[in-house]
Protein backbone atom coordinates (compact mmCIF):
# COMPACT_ATOMS: atom_id res chain seq x y z
CA UNK A 1 0.00 0.00 0.00
CA UNK A 2 1.41 3.08 -0.96
CA UNK A 3 2.39 5.62 1.54
CA UNK A 4 0.68 8.98 1.66
CA UNK A 5 2.33 11.67 1.69
CA UNK A 6 3.07 14.08 4.49
CA UNK A 7 1.83 17.55 4.48
CA UNK A 8 5.34 19.47 4.32
CA UNK A 9 6.24 17.11 1.28
CA UNK A 10 2.55 17.95 -0.07
CA UNK A 11 3.53 22.02 0.78
CA UNK A 12 6.58 21.14 -1.34
CA UNK A 13 5.07 20.13 -4.37
CA UNK A 14 2.84 22.90 -4.33
CA UNK A 15 5.70 25.06 -3.72
CA UNK A 16 7.81 24.11 -6.83
CA UNK A 17 4.51 23.59 -9.29
CA UNK A 18 3.52 27.27 -8.38
CA UNK A 19 6.98 28.35 -9.19
CA UNK A 20 7.09 26.19 -12.39
CA UNK A 21 4.22 28.02 -13.94
CA UNK A 22 5.76 31.58 -12.40
CA UNK A 23 8.60 30.42 -14.87
CA UNK A 24 6.51 29.23 -17.68
CA UNK A 25 3.63 32.27 -17.37
CA UNK A 26 7.16 34.93 -17.57
CA UNK A 27 8.19 33.12 -20.87
CA UNK A 28 4.93 33.13 -21.87
CA UNK A 29 4.26 36.29 -21.42
CA UNK A 30 7.55 38.21 -22.87
CA UNK A 31 7.91 36.01 -25.49
CA UNK A 32 8.73 37.82 -28.60
CA UNK A 33 6.24 35.99 -31.23
CA UNK A 34 2.54 35.82 -30.60
CA UNK A 35 1.40 33.15 -28.28
CA UNK A 36 -2.31 32.04 -27.98
CA UNK A 37 -5.06 29.36 -27.28
CA UNK A 38 -8.68 29.67 -29.43
CA UNK A 39 -11.57 28.16 -29.66
CA UNK A 40 -12.15 25.89 -32.49
CA UNK A 41 -15.80 26.51 -33.01
CA UNK A 42 -15.81 30.46 -33.82
CA UNK A 43 -11.74 31.37 -33.15
CA UNK A 44 -12.40 33.03 -30.29
CA UNK A 45 -9.91 33.99 -27.35
CA UNK A 46 -8.87 31.52 -24.55
CA UNK A 47 -5.59 32.86 -23.99
CA UNK A 48 -3.17 35.07 -25.31
CA UNK A 49 0.14 36.90 -24.01
CA UNK A 50 1.29 40.65 -24.58
CA UNK A 51 2.99 40.22 -27.88
CA UNK A 52 0.12 39.17 -30.02
CA UNK A 53 -2.44 41.44 -28.00
CA UNK A 54 -0.12 44.56 -29.12
CA UNK A 55 0.46 43.01 -32.49
CA UNK A 56 -3.27 42.60 -33.06
CA UNK A 57 -3.93 46.48 -31.76
CA UNK A 58 -4.98 45.42 -28.00
CA UNK A 59 -3.39 47.37 -25.25
CA UNK A 60 -4.18 44.46 -22.75
CA UNK A 61 -4.57 40.79 -23.09
CA UNK A 62 -7.94 41.18 -21.27
CA UNK A 63 -9.44 43.33 -23.64
CA UNK A 64 -8.34 41.25 -26.61
CA UNK A 65 -9.97 38.00 -25.21
CA UNK A 66 -12.96 39.87 -24.34
CA UNK A 67 -13.76 41.68 -28.08
CA UNK A 68 -11.63 39.55 -30.98
CA UNK A 69 -12.88 36.74 -32.38
CA UNK A 70 -10.42 35.62 -35.36
CA UNK A 71 -12.77 34.15 -37.65
CA UNK A 72 -14.04 37.64 -37.96
CA UNK A 73 -11.05 39.63 -39.00
CA UNK A 74 -9.75 37.09 -41.94
CA UNK A 75 -9.51 39.31 -45.14
CA UNK A 76 -10.71 35.33 -46.74
CA UNK A 77 -12.56 33.12 -45.14
CA UNK A 78 -11.77 30.19 -47.31
CA UNK A 79 -7.74 30.87 -45.74
CA UNK A 80 -9.70 29.75 -42.21
CA UNK A 81 -11.32 27.01 -43.54
CA UNK A 82 -8.20 25.22 -45.06
CA UNK A 83 -6.40 25.84 -41.92
CA UNK A 84 -8.83 24.08 -40.08
CA UNK A 85 -8.79 21.26 -42.69
CA UNK A 86 -4.80 20.71 -42.85
CA UNK A 87 -5.38 20.89 -39.15
CA UNK A 88 -7.90 18.15 -38.78
CA UNK A 89 -6.10 15.92 -40.97
CA UNK A 90 -2.65 16.43 -39.93
CA UNK A 91 -2.93 17.72 -36.09
CA UNK A 92 -1.77 20.91 -36.64
CA UNK A 93 -0.13 23.57 -39.03
CA UNK A 94 3.55 25.06 -39.16
CA UNK A 95 4.17 28.04 -40.75
CA UNK A 96 0.71 28.51 -42.63
CA UNK A 97 0.73 32.09 -43.75
CA UNK A 98 -2.91 34.43 -42.75
CA UNK A 99 -3.56 37.53 -44.04
CA UNK A 100 -5.72 39.53 -40.98
CA UNK A 101 -7.03 43.27 -40.39
CA UNK A 102 -6.56 44.80 -36.77
CA UNK A 103 -8.62 47.01 -34.79
CA UNK A 104 -8.45 50.14 -36.70
CA UNK A 105 -8.56 48.23 -40.26
CA UNK A 106 -5.25 47.79 -41.01
CA UNK A 107 -4.02 44.65 -42.53
CA UNK A 108 -1.22 42.49 -41.37
CA UNK A 109 0.07 39.01 -42.27
CA UNK A 110 0.83 36.34 -39.80
CA UNK A 111 2.55 32.80 -39.87
CA UNK A 112 1.22 30.26 -37.17
CA UNK A 113 2.41 26.98 -35.84
CA UNK A 114 -0.82 25.54 -34.23
CA UNK A 115 -1.89 22.24 -32.55
CA UNK A 116 -5.63 21.47 -32.38
CA UNK A 117 -6.98 19.25 -29.01
CA UNK A 118 -10.48 18.65 -30.58
CA UNK A 119 -11.56 16.66 -26.88
CA UNK A 120 -10.78 20.04 -25.10
CA UNK A 121 -12.44 22.16 -27.88
CA UNK A 122 -9.33 24.72 -28.54
CA UNK A 123 -6.39 25.64 -30.72
CA UNK A 124 -3.23 26.34 -29.18
CA UNK A 125 0.11 27.68 -30.87
CA UNK A 126 2.71 30.66 -31.92
CA UNK A 127 2.09 33.14 -34.24
CA UNK A 128 4.63 35.26 -36.06
CA UNK A 129 4.44 38.63 -37.62
CA UNK A 130 5.45 38.89 -41.04
CA UNK A 131 4.33 41.68 -42.64
CA UNK A 132 7.50 43.54 -43.17
CA UNK A 133 9.13 40.46 -44.72
CA UNK A 134 6.16 40.14 -47.06
CA UNK A 135 6.67 43.75 -48.04
CA UNK A 136 9.93 42.91 -48.67
CA UNK A 137 9.32 40.12 -50.72
CA UNK A 138 7.01 42.08 -52.57
CA UNK A 139 9.63 45.12 -52.71
CA UNK A 140 11.40 42.34 -54.53
CA UNK A 141 9.28 40.73 -56.88
CA UNK A 142 8.66 44.76 -58.35
CA UNK A 143 11.95 45.10 -58.94
CA UNK A 144 12.60 42.35 -60.07
CA UNK A 145 9.90 43.20 -63.15
CA UNK A 146 11.10 46.22 -63.16
CA UNK A 147 15.13 45.48 -63.92
CA UNK A 148 13.46 42.45 -66.36
CA UNK A 149 11.52 44.83 -68.15
CA UNK A 150 14.87 46.75 -68.58
CA UNK A 151 16.57 44.42 -69.72
CA UNK A 152 13.83 42.76 -72.36
CA UNK A 153 13.70 46.28 -73.59
CA UNK A 154 17.42 47.61 -74.06
CA UNK A 155 19.21 47.41 -77.43
CA UNK A 156 22.27 46.32 -75.72
CA UNK A 157 22.47 42.38 -74.67
CA UNK A 158 22.72 42.15 -71.31
CA UNK A 159 24.20 38.39 -70.36
CA UNK A 160 25.23 36.11 -67.64
CA UNK A 161 27.62 33.38 -67.43
CA UNK A 162 28.50 31.17 -64.75
CA UNK A 163 32.44 30.85 -63.81
CA UNK A 164 32.54 28.19 -66.41
CA UNK A 165 31.73 30.66 -68.99
CA UNK A 166 28.67 28.76 -69.86
CA UNK A 167 25.67 30.70 -70.34
CA UNK A 168 22.67 31.47 -68.05
CA UNK A 169 20.84 34.43 -69.35
CA UNK A 170 21.07 35.83 -72.24
CA UNK A 171 18.21 39.22 -72.98
CA UNK A 172 15.84 38.82 -75.89
CA UNK A 173 17.68 41.96 -77.81
CA UNK A 174 20.35 39.55 -78.71
CA UNK A 175 17.88 38.21 -81.27
CA UNK A 176 18.12 41.95 -82.98
CA UNK A 177 21.77 41.36 -82.55
CA UNK A 178 22.79 38.56 -83.89
CA UNK A 179 19.29 36.91 -85.27
CA UNK A 180 20.11 34.05 -82.96
CA UNK A 181 16.64 33.83 -80.34
CA UNK A 182 17.71 32.95 -76.81
CA UNK A 183 17.50 29.61 -77.04
CA UNK A 184 19.59 29.14 -79.43
CA UNK A 185 22.09 31.59 -77.60
CA UNK A 186 21.81 29.57 -74.90
CA UNK A 187 22.58 26.29 -76.27
CA UNK A 188 26.08 27.84 -78.31
CA UNK A 189 29.51 27.61 -76.69
CA UNK A 190 32.06 30.37 -76.61
CA UNK A 191 33.90 28.74 -79.53
CA UNK A 192 30.78 29.07 -81.68
CA UNK A 193 29.91 32.46 -80.90
CA UNK A 194 33.20 34.53 -81.00
CA UNK A 195 35.60 34.42 -83.90
CA UNK A 196 38.87 32.62 -83.18
CA UNK A 197 40.67 36.12 -82.29
CA UNK A 198 38.18 36.98 -80.20
CA UNK A 199 37.67 34.01 -78.69
CA UNK A 200 41.78 33.98 -77.50
CA UNK A 201 41.40 37.62 -75.98
CA UNK A 202 38.58 36.65 -74.13
CA UNK A 203 39.88 33.86 -72.61
CA UNK A 204 43.26 35.88 -71.68
CA UNK A 205 40.91 38.69 -70.04
CA UNK A 206 38.85 35.93 -68.30
CA UNK A 207 42.11 34.59 -66.41
CA UNK A 208 43.90 38.03 -65.84
CA UNK A 209 40.71 38.68 -64.27
CA UNK A 210 40.75 35.20 -62.21
CA UNK A 211 44.22 35.67 -61.23
CA UNK A 212 43.18 39.57 -60.10
CA UNK A 213 40.36 37.63 -57.99
CA UNK A 214 42.25 35.49 -56.14
CA UNK A 215 44.70 38.47 -54.74
CA UNK A 216 43.75 40.08 -51.29
CA UNK A 217 44.08 43.42 -52.79
CA UNK A 218 41.15 42.40 -55.35
CA UNK A 219 38.80 46.00 -56.39
CA UNK A 220 35.29 44.02 -55.79
CA UNK A 221 33.95 46.49 -57.62
CA UNK A 222 36.21 46.40 -60.95
CA UNK A 223 34.79 45.96 -64.52
CA UNK A 224 36.81 44.98 -67.66
CA UNK A 225 35.67 46.97 -71.03
CA UNK A 226 37.08 44.94 -74.35
CA UNK A 227 35.88 44.86 -78.34
CA UNK A 228 35.03 41.29 -79.56
CA UNK A 229 33.76 40.41 -82.87
CA UNK A 230 30.70 38.05 -82.74
CA UNK A 231 29.35 35.63 -85.36
CA UNK A 232 25.66 36.12 -86.89
CA UNK A 233 23.33 33.57 -87.83
CA UNK A 234 23.44 34.78 -91.45
CA UNK A 235 27.13 34.20 -91.54
CA UNK A 236 28.27 37.68 -90.97
CA UNK A 237 30.12 39.17 -88.01
CA UNK A 238 29.69 42.79 -85.94
CA UNK A 239 31.91 44.10 -83.84
CA UNK A 240 30.63 44.76 -80.17
CA UNK A 241 32.16 46.21 -76.55
CA UNK A 242 31.25 44.32 -73.90
CA UNK A 243 31.96 45.67 -70.12
CA UNK A 244 31.54 42.87 -67.61
CA UNK A 245 32.39 42.62 -64.13
CA UNK A 246 32.01 39.46 -61.89
CA UNK A 247 28.41 38.46 -60.11
CA UNK A 248 28.72 37.91 -56.01
CA UNK A 249 27.56 36.16 -52.91
CA UNK A 250 26.80 38.24 -49.74
CA UNK A 251 30.05 37.13 -48.88
CA UNK A 252 30.36 40.46 -51.13
CA UNK A 253 32.48 35.46 -53.81
CA UNK A 254 32.58 35.36 -57.12
CA UNK A 255 29.57 33.59 -59.08
CA UNK A 256 29.81 34.29 -62.24
CA UNK A 257 30.24 36.90 -64.62
CA UNK A 258 27.45 39.97 -65.52
CA UNK A 259 28.21 41.70 -68.86
CA UNK A 260 26.56 43.93 -71.15
CA UNK A 261 27.35 43.84 -75.13
CA UNK A 262 26.97 46.75 -77.70
CA UNK A 263 27.32 46.80 -81.19
CA UNK A 264 29.19 49.31 -82.42
CA UNK A 265 30.18 47.91 -86.04
CA UNK A 266 29.25 51.13 -87.22
CA UNK A 267 31.72 53.09 -85.44
CA UNK A 268 33.95 50.71 -86.31
CA UNK A 269 33.34 51.81 -90.01
CA UNK A 270 33.56 55.04 -89.08
CA UNK A 271 37.24 54.70 -87.62
CA UNK A 272 38.04 52.75 -90.66
CA UNK A 273 36.84 55.15 -93.32
CA UNK A 274 38.44 57.98 -90.88
CA UNK A 275 41.56 56.15 -90.97
CA UNK A 276 41.06 56.00 -95.05
CA UNK A 277 40.80 59.65 -95.25
CA UNK A 278 43.83 60.32 -93.20
CA UNK A 279 45.62 57.75 -95.06
CA UNK A 280 44.24 59.87 -98.54
CA UNK A 281 44.83 63.10 -96.52
CA UNK A 282 48.44 62.01 -96.55
CA UNK A 283 49.08 61.00 -99.88
CA UNK A 284 47.56 64.17 -101.02
CA UNK A 285 50.24 66.22 -99.27
CA UNK A 286 52.99 63.58 -100.43
CA UNK A 287 51.30 63.86 -104.39
CA UNK A 288 51.61 67.25 -104.19
CA UNK A 289 55.55 67.58 -102.79
CA UNK A 290 56.52 65.47 -105.50
CA UNK A 291 54.27 66.81 -108.54
CA UNK A 292 55.69 70.49 -108.12
CA UNK A 293 59.05 68.49 -107.93
CA UNK A 294 58.28 66.36 -111.40
CA UNK A 295 56.65 69.70 -113.04
CA UNK A 296 60.28 71.41 -112.98
CA UNK A 297 61.57 68.37 -114.36
CA UNK A 298 58.76 68.58 -117.13
CA UNK A 299 59.98 71.78 -118.23
CA UNK A 300 63.34 70.82 -118.77
CA UNK A 301 61.86 68.45 -120.89
CA UNK A 302 58.99 70.27 -122.97
CA UNK A 303 61.23 73.18 -123.49
CA UNK A 304 64.30 71.15 -124.69
CA UNK A 305 62.53 69.36 -126.81
CA UNK A 306 60.69 72.62 -128.38
CA UNK A 307 64.20 73.60 -128.95
CA UNK A 308 65.63 70.86 -130.96
CA UNK A 309 62.36 70.44 -132.41
CA UNK A 310 63.15 74.05 -134.24
CA UNK A 311 66.80 73.09 -135.38
CA UNK A 312 64.97 69.57 -137.05
CA UNK A 313 63.04 69.24 -140.67
CA UNK A 314 60.05 69.16 -140.67
CA UNK A 315 59.74 66.08 -141.98
CA UNK A 316 62.62 64.04 -140.32
CA UNK A 317 62.14 60.84 -138.62
CA UNK A 318 63.72 62.47 -135.50
CA UNK A 319 61.06 65.47 -136.08
CA UNK A 320 58.60 62.92 -135.77
CA UNK A 321 59.86 60.72 -132.91
CA UNK A 322 60.57 63.94 -130.57
CA UNK A 323 57.40 65.41 -131.50
CA UNK A 324 55.81 61.84 -129.72
CA UNK A 325 58.17 63.24 -126.92
CA UNK A 326 56.52 66.03 -126.77
CA UNK A 327 53.08 64.99 -127.18
CA UNK A 328 53.74 62.45 -123.89
CA UNK A 329 55.28 65.28 -121.70
CA UNK A 330 52.89 67.13 -122.31
CA UNK A 331 50.33 64.37 -121.60
CA UNK A 332 52.43 64.35 -118.26
CA UNK A 333 52.20 67.74 -117.16
CA UNK A 334 48.16 67.59 -117.28
CA UNK A 335 48.54 64.21 -115.15
CA UNK A 336 50.67 66.58 -112.63
CA UNK A 337 47.72 68.83 -112.56
CA UNK A 338 45.79 66.11 -112.25
CA UNK A 339 47.74 65.21 -108.51
CA UNK A 340 47.89 68.72 -107.81
CA UNK A 341 43.93 68.72 -108.15
CA UNK A 342 43.98 65.77 -105.92
CA UNK A 343 46.22 67.25 -103.49
CA UNK A 344 43.83 70.48 -103.13
CA UNK A 345 46.33 72.55 -104.88
CA UNK A 346 44.57 72.80 -107.91
CA UNK A 347 41.04 72.87 -109.69
CA UNK A 348 40.54 70.67 -112.25
CA UNK A 349 38.96 72.74 -115.32
CA UNK A 350 35.99 71.78 -117.07
CA UNK A 351 35.01 71.87 -120.98
CA UNK A 352 33.43 70.95 -124.08
CA UNK A 353 35.37 67.87 -125.21
CA UNK A 354 34.47 64.95 -127.75
CA UNK A 355 35.58 62.01 -126.46
CA UNK A 356 36.02 60.23 -129.57
CA UNK A 357 39.24 61.52 -130.65
CA UNK A 358 40.53 61.25 -126.89
CA UNK A 359 39.58 57.46 -127.18
CA UNK A 360 41.34 57.21 -130.57
CA UNK A 361 44.66 58.53 -129.06
CA UNK A 362 44.40 56.04 -126.24
CA UNK A 363 44.44 53.88 -128.70
CA UNK A 364 47.02 54.23 -130.66
CA UNK A 365 48.89 54.50 -127.45
CA UNK A 366 47.69 51.14 -126.82
CA UNK A 367 48.64 49.46 -129.72
CA UNK A 368 52.30 50.19 -129.12
CA UNK A 369 52.66 48.78 -125.77
CA UNK A 370 50.29 45.55 -125.73
CA UNK A 371 51.31 42.51 -127.43
CA UNK A 372 50.29 41.41 -130.87
CA UNK A 373 48.23 38.30 -129.18
CA UNK A 374 45.73 40.66 -128.02
CA UNK A 375 43.39 42.61 -130.52
CA UNK A 376 42.16 45.78 -130.42
CA UNK A 377 38.38 46.39 -131.74
CA UNK A 378 36.65 49.29 -131.74
CA UNK A 379 33.39 51.10 -132.25
CA UNK A 380 33.20 54.15 -132.21
CA UNK A 381 30.31 56.71 -133.38
CA UNK A 382 31.60 59.78 -135.13
CA UNK A 383 28.31 61.78 -134.21
CA UNK A 384 29.39 61.51 -130.56
CA UNK A 385 28.03 65.10 -129.01
CA UNK A 386 30.56 66.55 -126.82
CA UNK A 387 30.56 66.26 -123.03
CA UNK A 388 31.56 68.80 -120.20
CA UNK A 389 34.68 67.12 -118.81
CA UNK A 390 38.58 67.28 -118.36
CA UNK A 391 39.95 65.05 -121.34
CA UNK A 392 42.95 64.10 -119.10
CA UNK A 393 41.00 62.28 -116.99
CA UNK A 394 38.76 60.72 -119.40
CA UNK A 395 42.13 60.09 -121.03
CA UNK A 396 43.39 58.64 -117.79
CA UNK A 397 39.97 56.68 -117.16
CA UNK A 398 40.53 54.55 -121.11
CA UNK A 399 44.09 54.03 -120.19
CA UNK A 400 43.60 52.44 -117.13
CA UNK A 401 40.53 50.23 -117.54
CA UNK A 402 42.30 49.05 -120.80
CA UNK A 403 45.20 48.59 -118.86
CA UNK A 404 43.69 46.09 -116.43
CA UNK A 405 41.56 44.39 -119.62
CA UNK A 406 45.45 43.63 -121.02
CA UNK A 407 46.25 42.12 -117.73
CA UNK A 408 43.57 40.16 -117.49
CA UNK A 409 44.83 38.47 -121.26
CA UNK A 410 48.35 38.84 -120.94
CA UNK A 411 48.54 34.91 -120.80
CA UNK A 412 46.15 33.64 -123.10
CA UNK A 413 45.34 36.58 -125.16
CA UNK A 414 42.25 37.76 -126.47
CA UNK A 415 40.25 40.26 -127.54
CA UNK A 416 40.01 44.50 -125.86
CA UNK A 417 36.78 46.25 -127.84
CA UNK A 418 36.11 49.69 -126.99
CA UNK A 419 32.84 51.07 -127.85
CA UNK A 420 31.46 54.83 -127.79
CA UNK A 421 27.95 55.81 -128.97
CA UNK A 422 24.71 58.20 -127.84
CA UNK A 423 21.99 56.50 -125.44
CA UNK A 424 18.93 57.75 -124.46
CA UNK A 425 17.73 57.08 -120.87
CA UNK A 426 14.96 57.18 -119.10
CA UNK A 427 13.20 57.55 -116.10
CA UNK A 428 11.83 53.87 -116.08
CA UNK A 429 14.93 52.41 -116.78
CA UNK A 430 15.70 50.18 -113.81
CA UNK A 431 19.10 49.86 -114.51
CA UNK A 432 20.44 52.90 -114.25
CA UNK A 433 20.30 55.40 -111.71
CA UNK A 434 20.89 58.21 -113.64
CA UNK A 435 18.89 61.35 -114.57
CA UNK A 436 16.54 61.43 -117.96
CA UNK A 437 19.08 62.50 -121.06
CA UNK A 438 21.00 61.71 -123.93
CA UNK A 439 24.31 60.14 -122.61
CA UNK A 440 27.35 58.77 -124.07
CA UNK A 441 28.09 55.36 -123.13
CA UNK A 442 31.77 53.73 -123.36
CA UNK A 443 32.15 50.22 -122.71
CA UNK A 444 35.49 48.67 -122.62
CA UNK A 445 35.19 45.17 -122.43
CA UNK A 446 38.05 41.89 -122.86
CA UNK A 447 37.59 38.44 -123.33
CA UNK A 448 40.01 37.62 -119.90
CA UNK A 449 38.95 35.92 -116.52
CA UNK A 450 36.63 38.89 -115.01
CA UNK A 451 36.89 40.42 -111.95
CA UNK A 452 36.72 38.15 -108.51
CA UNK A 453 33.25 39.04 -106.93
CA UNK A 454 35.42 39.06 -103.88
CA UNK A 455 37.90 41.93 -105.20
CA UNK A 456 35.19 43.98 -107.04
CA UNK A 457 34.39 46.12 -104.03
CA UNK A 458 38.05 46.89 -103.52
CA UNK A 459 38.75 48.00 -107.02
CA UNK A 460 38.10 51.82 -105.96
CA UNK A 461 40.09 51.44 -103.44
CA UNK A 462 43.63 53.96 -104.63
CA UNK A 463 45.54 51.65 -102.16
CA UNK A 464 44.19 48.15 -103.64
CA UNK A 465 46.54 46.20 -106.27
CA UNK A 466 46.69 42.44 -106.81
CA UNK A 467 49.78 43.17 -108.66
CA UNK A 468 52.45 43.50 -105.09
CA UNK A 469 54.09 46.05 -103.25
CA UNK A 470 55.57 47.98 -106.65
CA UNK A 471 52.07 48.75 -107.60
CA UNK A 472 50.82 49.62 -104.45
CA UNK A 473 50.31 53.52 -105.12
CA UNK A 474 48.35 52.82 -108.31
CA UNK A 475 45.92 55.62 -108.27
CA UNK A 476 42.34 56.91 -110.02
CA UNK A 477 42.37 59.94 -108.59
CA UNK A 478 42.33 61.44 -112.20
CA UNK A 479 38.51 61.18 -112.09
CA UNK A 480 36.15 63.76 -110.85
CA UNK A 481 33.74 63.05 -108.14
CA UNK A 482 31.07 62.58 -110.25
CA UNK A 483 32.67 60.70 -112.90
CA UNK A 484 33.91 58.43 -110.25
CA UNK A 485 30.82 57.57 -108.85
CA UNK A 486 29.63 56.35 -112.35
CA UNK A 487 32.33 54.72 -112.20
CA UNK A 488 31.49 52.65 -109.18
CA UNK A 489 27.71 52.59 -109.95
CA UNK A 490 27.95 51.06 -113.59
CA UNK A 491 31.41 48.40 -112.48
CA UNK A 492 28.42 45.93 -112.39
CA UNK A 493 27.16 46.65 -115.52
CA UNK A 494 30.62 45.32 -117.87
CA UNK A 495 32.38 48.78 -117.57
CA UNK A 496 30.44 51.45 -119.01
CA UNK A 497 30.53 55.07 -118.64
CA UNK A 498 27.74 57.17 -118.66
CA UNK A 499 28.96 60.96 -119.71
CA UNK A 500 26.07 63.33 -119.46
CA UNK A 501 25.57 65.10 -123.25
CA UNK A 502 25.92 68.71 -123.52
CA UNK A 503 24.30 69.03 -126.51
CA UNK A 504 21.66 66.64 -126.30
Amino acid sequence: MEKKPTYEELEHKIKKLEESERKYRHLFETAMVGMYRTRISDGKFLAANQTLAKLIGYESVDQLISEYVTSEHYTDSKRREELLKQINSKGRVDGFEIEMQRTDGSIFQIAISSAAYPDKGYLEGVVIDITDQKQAEEALRENEKLYRLLADNVTDVIWVRDMNLRPTYFSPSITNQTGYTVEETMARTLEEALTPDSLKLALEVFAEELEIENSEQKDLFRSRTIELEIKCKDGSTIWTEMKMSFLRDQLGNSTGVIGVTRDITDRKNLEAQLKQAQKMEAIGTLAGGIAHDFNNVLYSIIGYTELTMDDLPKDSVAQKNLNEVFRGAMRAKDMVRQILAFSRKAETKKQPVKIQSIVKEAINLLRSSIPSTIEICHNIDADCSPVLADSTQIHQMVMNLSTNAYQAMREMGGVLELTLMEEEVGSDDPDLDLDPGTYLKLTVSDTGHGIDRVLVEKIFDPYFTTRGPEWALQWYTGLSKATAGILKYTANLGKALYFMSIFP
